[in-house]
């Protein structure tokens, strides 16, 4: 899955054709706002989203390095599961003062913050 990743690393989407074509829906944007409240019912909903970072690429190298290590330990899905799916952390305090963390999804994350990026 080399082909994931361009040479510089400004986005991170499906290699291939059938997983891009499954993406409809682009969100602006990589605040906790988006992340925690936003993407989880556009999941829930079914649709595919992906992220894009408008400055920076801080969450764009979190992406890549989990999606990096979840497929070095088999933890990853695999496109041919016809699934690109990313994910990232989002922790909740409860109103006990509990904190829960859950894993939540995306299926491609990219950074406006380049030239590449924009490109992309």
């Amino acid at each position: 899955m080399d082909e994931t990743k361009t040479s510089v690393q400004s986005s991170l989407f499906p290699a291939s054709k059938k997983c891009r074509a499954q993406i409809d829906t682009v969100c602006l944007g990589t605040g906790r706002f988006l992340r925690s409240v936003l993407i989880p019912p556009l999941l829930a909903c079914e649709f595919k989203p992906v992220i894009i970072q408008t400055r920076g690429r801080s969450f764009l190298e979190y992406c890549v390095e989990r999606y990096d290590n979840k497929n070095k330990t088999g933890k990853g899905k695999e496109e041919s599961e016809g699934d690109f799916l990313i994910t990232y952390d989002v922790d909740t305090v409860e109103y006990d003062g509990k904190v829960t963390s859950e894993e939540v999804g995306c299926y491609g994350a990219g950074t406006m913050g380049s030239k590449q990026g924009i490109k992309e």
